[in-house]
């Protein structure tokens, strides 16, 4: 009996030990345990628990102004005076969250935006606040950029940094009017294989490329190896043109103005596109219908036109 007494009482602490090192953000904080402490203030930056937040900006050269960031205090009430909190840019955060999901994000150069104001206050009465920033969307265009935030003090010593919540990475997604997902429907003519019809209908997204251009991503594929590429039936059964799939261009007018194919022109199978000039070419700004017809060039399987596409793509919401 003594033995199974010596055991039980090893086996306690291990647990007791266990749970020690498991990082829990309300006990770490006095929450709840064995000091319970109900006064206990804290601001944290509101979010997802991995610590990032994409925020959705509309291609534009004029300034626009956004809420990037949610700062709350965390209490059994809120504030009792005003409480100025002050935030930081750190670059690590970015850094770290790539290195543990595998992302490039880049921090974009201090000239390509502004936050108006890194003291926020949250009045008394209230729990939050807000960080905004303000930027030419069109200046963020290319490269996947995303900003580090963290909390660096308050006014009042008495409200704690959150130890979990303190930081978050905010990505800035920018996204022209023609972005979306969409419903294609339409034919295909090709003239190199009688067996190769039209994929119709079916969802796709038109995905940013510049201010002014989109590329097709097929997204309503079940094939993970045909996402990027142009869908098709063979036969009847699902594929796509390999190293193919179109990129809109358009003018100030909503006119496409090019069909290119966005694995270059030509790919290396060859493969190249072209617009067909017979074609509405358009984009509807008020129901967002786009219509467009173009080519597909491909030298080393046959002399001339390819394949000839003339579909509708019906708008269905943001991607």
């Amino acid at each position: 009996m003594k033995l199974i007494s010596i055991k039980l009482l090893f086996a306690f602490a291990a647990i007791m030990s266990l749970a020690s090192c498991l990082k829990d953000k309300d006990y770490d904080e006095g929450r709840y345990g064995i000091n319970v402490d109900k006064n206990a203030k804290f601001v944290e930056i509101a979010g997802p628990v991995d610590g990032f937040v994409n925020i959705d900006l509309v291609g534009s050269p004029n300034d626009t102004t956004v809420d990037i960031v949610l700062v709350r205090l965390a209490s059994d009430a809120p504030a009792d005076q005003d409480i100025q909190v002050t935030l930081a840019l750190d670059p690590a955060l970015v850094d770290a969250y790539n290195a543990e999901h595998g992302t490039d994000y880049e921090v974009p150069a201090s000239n390509q935006y502004t936050i108006p104001n890194m003291t926020v206050t949250i009045p008394k009465g209230q729990r939050t606040a807000t960080v905004q920033l303000k930027a030419k969307p069109n200046d963020l265009f290319g490269d996947p950029y995303a900003l580090g935030l963290k909390i660096a003090s308050t006014s009042d010593p008495n409200v704690r940094i959150s130890g979990n919540w303190g930081g978050q990475v905010v990505g800035l997604t920018i996204r022209n009017k023609y972005d979306g997902t969409y419903t294609m429907v339409g034919t295909l003519v090709d003239n190199a294989s009688a067996t190769i019809t039209a994929k119709s209908p079916h969802e796709v997204q038109l995905v940013t490329t510049g201010t002014n251009s989109v590329y097709l991503h097929n997204s309503g594929t079940s094939i993970g190896s045909f996402a990027d590429l142009f869908p098709i039936l063979n036969s009847g059964s699902e594929s796509a043109y390999g190293s193919f799939t179109p990129e809109f261009i358009f003018d100030a007018n909503n006119n496409v103005v090019a069909v290119v194919n966005a694995y270059g022109q030509p790919a290396s199978n060859t493969r190249s596109a072209e617009i067909d000039p017979s074609g509405v070419n358009k984009w509807d700004p008020v129901t967002r219908q786009l219509k467009v017809k173009w080519f597909m060039y491909q030298p080393s399987a046959i002399a001339g036109i390819r394949t000839r596409f003339d579909f509708t793509f019906n708008y269905v919401g943001p991607r």
